[in-house]
């Protein structure tokens, strides 16, 4: 096993040694992956093409961030003492480098990703230079509230939209979903391109279909309440007649029952 080699080896090597090309690496989980990862920050850093600084390793969990950090400080440690025990004074200088500024070098999401560079230039973005980020159920609570203050600050004023949304029949609580689709999706554009208004004729068989659908539900819910209630009449009327017939004894119990 030890002399086992991957079948995608040189693909691997590929990875550690051709720092002038952007790869795109697709792999399952477990099959190397960071490893893969850690071998070419380290490469760049040997080979003096980037500064630890200059590295950015975007990641999409802070699990994943804390993983790849701790495994590239050790690779980087390995290489120093290797580098070390050859007598290589300039590899060893410059992974010296990387280890005494490894905090410079960003290991993170790409949300944190984000929000450092925002700190960076905050005037230049239009951000507070002290917003936080927010996220999982912080969040969700902060979205509620937008939403709640939102329609209280329409109810409490002679609001167009609200007039506009019950002339077509529609309650803001209906928008709800629509609200935490866009709230979920900032990045994506959902088109609604202006229609006129439908008019009575085109509403009627909308309509009348609509109705149809809803009697035959209607109906077949009074249905099913119909035969569930007759089920419990004939337990109680079954368990009434068991009761009579035990209150009797032996042949009296066939006259009690009739």
């Amino acid at each position: 096993m030890r002399d086992w080699t991957p079948p995608d080896q040189a693909n691997r090597d590929r990875i550690a040694t051709d720092l002038e090309t952007n790869l795109l690496v697709e792999a399952g989980a477990g099959s190397g992956k960071t490893t893969a990862m850690v071998g070419r920050m380290a490469e760049l850093i040997r080979t003096g093409r980037a500064e630890v600084d200059e590295i950015a390793a975007v990641t999409f969990t802070r699990k994943a961030a804390a993983e790849l950090r701790e495994r590239f400080q050790e690779h980087l440690e390995k290489k120093y003492r290797e580098a070390l025990n050859q007598g290589d004074g300039e590899e060893r200088e410059r992974y010296s480098r990387a280890l005494a500024s490894l905090d410079r070098c960003f290991i993170g999401t790409i949300h944190s990703f984000c929000a450092r560079l925002l700190r960076e230039r905050p005037l230049e973005a239009g951000v507070a230079p002290n917003f936080e980020e927010v996220s999982g159920p912080d969040e969700v609570r902060l979205r509620t509230e937008s939403w709640t203050r939102f329609l209280d600050r329409l109810a409490g004023r002679d609001s167009r939209l609200l007039k506009r949304l019950a002339a077509v029949g529609l309650r803001p609580a209906q928008l709800r979903g629509a609200f935490e689709e866009l709230s979920n999706n900032p990045d994506v554009r959902f088109p609604a391109e202006p229609v006129p208004r439908p008019g009575p004729a085109e509403i009627a068989p909308v309509r009348e279909a609509l109705e149809a659908l809803l009697g035959i539900r209607c109906a077949c819910s009074r249905t099913r309440s119909r035969r569930a209630a007759g089920t419990t009449s004939s337990a109680r009327c079954g368990a009434s007649t068991s009761r009579a017939g035990s209150r009797g004894g032996g042949g009296r119990s066939t006259s009690s029952t009739r």
